[in-house]
């Protein structure tokens, strides 16, 4: 029986090449895909080495032709970066053309997420569509369950390094969020938003470029706090 096995899986990963080269996607040989039938690929997206995708509940036993619990959809042009892993836990991801997760990010399924095109998310950004149910003391809380509502993420959106994004938050198109931010709120269209817990602190096209500032991590400084440390 474990040679057939193993002959199934050869075709089986034959079959998840082929697929994914006809789409024009390029897959590293050293990526994890766990599910891949139930995952779809655009043209010119590139999931890089030790990158993960999985259709799955992230169970010790996962393996590239087992059936999907799931679905993941990445449009044109995405990139997935090393260490990053987008794991379904029996829901749906779908992501839109030109988005990039890069190292670290994790993304789950469980109450469903979309993200916009165009949107940009830095390293360690964790985006979970689920939180623990805990308000009875005298049940254990992993006894509990969840709750899974989903999060919906704009075109356009620019994430920080280290952001979370908690479940049935709805970011606009177009906000920008600082480093470290926690989203609880969902967040109006061209918001700039940073801090625990997220608050808004300005609006895309209301203020001029020196007013507030975004470094390559997400790190957001107002005009404010830069003469806060000058002064001191």
């Amino acid at each position: 029986m474990r040679p057939l096995r193993s002959l199934r899986q050869f075709w089986s990963l034959r079959e998840m090449r082929r697929q994914f080269a006809s789409s024009g996607a390029r897959v590293a040989a050293s990526a994890c895909i766990y599910g891949w039938r139930g995952i779809k690929l655009g043209a010119k997206t590139t999931i890089y080495s030790q990158a993960t995708l999985a259709c799955s509940y992230l169970d010790f036993q996962d393996a590239p032709d087992m059936h999907p619990a799931g679905s993941i959809s990445l449009g044109k042009r995405c990139t997935v970066l090393n260490g990053a892993l987008l794991a379904t836990y029996g829901g749906e991801i779908i992501i839109g053309d030109d988005v990039s997760f890069n190292p670290g990010v994790i993304v789950y399924g469980h109450g469903g997420v979309r993200i916009g095109n165009g949107t940009r998310i830095a390293a360690r950004t964790l985006i979970i569509p689920a939180n623990h149910a805990f308000l009875s003391p005298d049940i254990p809380i992993m006894c509990q369950g969840l709750t899974c509502r989903g999060i919906s993420v704009g075109r356009d959106v620019w994430m920080g390094a280290h952001v979370v994004v908690l479940d049935g938050v709805t970011i606009g198109d177009g906000c920008v969020v600082g480093a470290g931010a926690v989203i609880t709120k969902s967040l109006p269209p061209f918001s700039i938003a940073a801090g625990v817990p997220a608050k808004i602190i300005g609006k895309r096209g209301q203020l001029s470029e020196p007013q507030i500032r975004m470094d390559a991590d997400g790190e957001i400084s107002t005009m404010a706090s830069e003469n806060r440390k000058n002064d001191s």
